[in-house]
């Protein structure tokens, strides 16, 4: 199933392409930008809430938003905006979504999409952290080392290394890491 979205910008036309659509967008409206503040008046989404708060397209694309945590900071998000969309701080609602999921059992392909959107998160220096801790998990793999590397040192305001990467992964791999 294919569907296309077209958003209208501030300042252009967007076109967003999808051939996989995770099980909570399949009745959810998707919202075009201009409507946003619109949307946060009313009952918002979990695509909405991913939207306004600059989550990287990977979290919807993989619904790697838990369903308790999204219903949780929905109602944070309302008390602290009401209507208004954060112009900057968003990224305190998203290093809070990547620590929820930190405190919980991952599976090796949960690590890997969410070093995918740590590495396309806006906020390098948060991402950083995110990616290292994801990196220092037992179910993390060699690819994952060499992706999350290489995204390091590509772009120094992650403020990590790649020789803290690969210290992380070993501890998480050596013979009394906690294996799930």
């Amino acid at each position: 199933m294919q569907i296309l979205v077209t958003a209208i910008g501030p300042t252009q036309q967007t076109r967003l392409e999808c051939t996989q659509l995770p099980s909570f967008m399949a009745t959810a409206p998707v919202c075009p930008s201009p409507w946003l503040g619109f949307m946060a008046r009313l009952i918002m989404n979990k695509i909405d809430f991913l939207k306004i708060l600059n989550f990287p397209k990977i979290w919807a694309i993989q619904d790697l938003l838990p369903d308790s945590y999204f219903d949780a900071a929905k109602e944070e998000y309302k008390k602290a905006y009401g209507e208004k969309i954060p112009k900057d701080g968003t990224e305190h609602w998203r290093f809070a979504a990547f620590v929820y999921l930190l405190r919980s059992e991952l599976s090796a392909s949960q690590i890997g999409w969410l070093i995918d959107a740590a590495i396309d998160d806006p906020d390098r220096p948060m991402a950083g952290g995110v990616i290292e801790a994801l990196i220092s998990r037992s179910v993390a793999s060699e690819q994952m080392l060499a992706k999350a590397c290489e995204a390091v040192e590509r772009n120094k305001y992650y403020y990590k290394s790649s020789e803290q990467l690969k210290k992380s992964f070993r501890s998480a791999q050596g013979p009394y890491a906690i294996k799930p």
